[in-house]
């Protein structure tokens, strides 16, 4: 937003968290905690709602010859048997579900990613990590109780924490006409290699 500021360009950001851009000088212009719920290109037009706690409802449109998407990515939930169980969790959610409340995990808990940040979260938990191709199922009644291993052992775990390779959140980017491809980990957005997505309508 501020390189397109310094061009001289008009430029208005709309973030539905306020804490994700805290750092960052807002602008006049600027819509923290706005969610966006549509966009349409045939209008080249966005449209937005005030998401923050006790804001009054109210609705933001905005005209735009460009769009910029940076919505980035969330967790997938890997194909496993019995991974809607009580107890199975976004690693990453969690994180930041204990970052905030100063919690900590009680009870054995595994971490099921690859290596990287997935280690990291594992520590950070207490936890071991198990890579998703070692893993043959989560077996549990009214919760998640133990994580089957292809190589037939078992671990105990009251909580399963998930953290695959993030995938891109591409929905309002296809809403604009945007074509994407699966890359193994999501629906990635297909680009030229100045980054543009071809779209139709005015964008």
């Amino acid at each position: 937003a501020q390189a397109v500021r310094n061009g001289g360009h008009r430029c208005i950001v709309f973030e539905r968290r306020p804490e994700t851009a805290g750092h960052l000088a807002k602008h006049a212009d600027d819509l923290w905690g706005a969610g966006v719920f549509g966009v349409y290109p045939d209008e080249a037009r966005i449209g937005a709602a005030d998401v923050r706690p006790y804001a009054p409802d109210r609705v933001f449109t905005a005209d735009a010859p460009h769009v910029v998407f940076t919505t980035g990515s969330r967790d997938g939930m890997p194909p496993l048997h019995n991974n809607d169980l009580p107890g199975v969790v976004s690693a990453r959610g969690l994180a930041e579900t204990l970052n905030r409340t100063g919690l900590r995990p009680v009870g054995p808990c595994v971490v099921i990613g690859p290596p990287g940040d997935a280690d990291t979260l594992a520590a950070a938990f207490g936890a071991r990590r198990v890579a998703l191709t070692d893993v043959q199922g989560l077996e549990g009644s009214d919760g998640v109780e133990s994580v089957h291993l292809a190589d037939g052992t078992t671990l105990a775990a009251t909580l399963v924490a998930m953290a695959p390779s993030p995938s891109p959140a591409s929905e309002l980017a296809r809403q604009s006409g945007a074509q994407v491809r699966w890359d193994g980990a999501g629906f990635a957005l297909l680009r030229d290699e100045a980054g543009r997505i071809a779209s139709r309508g005015s964008w």
